[in-house]
């Protein structure tokens, strides 16, 4: 308890620094001559200013206040600076407790409990302004992420864990902003919803993928260079087919788009523009596969520089044909390869289906002019009159 006797004029008091405060007092008087203790009667103060009040009086001579009981509540609309103290003749005043208070909170003392602070719901207020070198709540479970729930309560989910450097999410929503990564994978599907410029997956990197990165449509895959080229996304093929898959290049704002390639299981891969190499070669698949057939675009296309098939080529406009091995049979087309005459020596040989490409019996004269090549394997000397 608190006790206060005369001899020392002792009083409780109560420095507020602002205007408003509603204090209750409970004691209980002993006197020392007949040692018979008697209830006190209970003090009610109201404080309406910024001032230094008594709370409990100092008892009569001879008598010893035991307070058992003091509840000071803050009406101030606002937070409020208070001081409890004990008055004392022989010195002082000694100050019991100081506290700030925010609005219909109290600081109440019991002889059991001592003091206790409680908000305006009438609930023990924690300490809150505190440095702790741990703290362990029995509530959550190792490795998962601490979130803050309802009205503040600490708590934690098993689809957001931490590990070493490793976050798991079940679910990762990004609202506004950008989703950045240095490195790393996403292990198994990351989906993006939106339109071109509202949903982008933006890399100065690499993106490596096992699985999809879906863009607002199905089947999409989208990636977006973050300069303003545009964006470059794939549909993916047909289930059954396999028909379907294109290269796209979007515009930045997604109004318009080229198509760049396009692949159907019946035509194959189709340039709608022009294939560029600036370095590097163009190489079919495997020994075992053809090179291919070149359609119309091909025919009345040309080469901005020079093109090698397998030989090696200089100059401008040229298309080089390395030497090859003779054919065997030819249908409906006309091989074309080179042959060795000699070291440092070639020939031009084609290979044509059936015999009647080759015919003997010419004459020679002195303007003819002779080309060797070879045809269908047979080295011919070809006269030019």
């Amino acid at each position: 308890m608190i006790a206060l006797d005369n001899a020392g004029t002792r009083a409780l008091s109560l420095i507020t620094a602002q205007n408003g405060a509603d204090v209750f007092v409970s004691f209980s008087d002993y006197t020392t001559a007949t040692e018979v203790y008697a209830r006190g009667v209970p003090t009610l103060t109201t404080v309406a200013s910024a001032t230094t009040t008594s709370i409990c009086a100092t008892p009569a001579s001879g008598v010893i206040r035991d307070v058992d009981y003091v509840n000071i509540k803050n009406t101030f609309a606002g937070s409020h600076s208070i001081t409890v103290q004990i008055t004392s003749g022989a010195g002082g005043p000694f100050v019991l407790r100081t506290i700030a208070l925010l609005t219909n909170e109290s600081l109440e003392y019991t002889h059991g409990t001592g003091w206790t602070a409680m908000d305006a719901n009438g609930n023990r207020k924690e300490v809150t302004a505190s440095v702790f070198a741990s703290i362990t709540d029995s509530g959550l479970t190792s490795g998962r992420v601490v979130i803050a729930g309802t009205a503040g309560l600490l708590g934690d989910d098993a689809d957001l864990t931490f590990s070493v450097n490793t976050l798991t999410a079940h679910t990762l929503t990004v609202s506004t902003g950008a989703l950045n990564a240095q490195a790393g994978t996403f292990a198994t599907t990351l989906g993006v919803t939106g339109a071109s410029t509202q949903a982008r997956i933006n890399a100065s990197g690499v993106i490596t993928t096992t699985g999809t990165l879906p863009d607002h449509a199905a089947s999409r895959t989208s990636m977006d260079h973050t300069t303003g080229f545009g964006r470059l996304f794939t549909n993916g093929p047909n289930a059954t087919t396999n028909d379907g898959f294109q290269i796209l290049s979007y515009r930045s704002d997604g109004s318009n788009f080229i198509n760049l390639a396009e692949w159907n299981a019946a035509g194959g891969l189709t340039l709608p523009g022009t294939l560029t190499v600036t370095a590097g070669n163009i190489l079919r698949g495997s020994a075992t596969q053809d090179i291919g057939a070149f359609g119309s675009e091909w025919r009345t296309g040309y080469f901005g520089t020079s093109v090698g098939i397998i030989g090696t080529v200089s100059g401008t406009g040229v298309l080089a044909v390395g030497n090859g091995t003779a054919p065997t049979a030819q249908t409906d087309t006309v091989g074309f390869y080179s042959t060795d005459i000699a070291a440092g020596h070639t020939e031009p040989s084609f290979f044509c289906e059936g015999t009647q490409v080759l015919a003997t019996g010419q004459a020679d004269s002195a303007s003819s002019v002779r080309v060797k090549m070879r045809i269908n394997g047979t080295e011919v000397t070809l006269l030019a009159i």
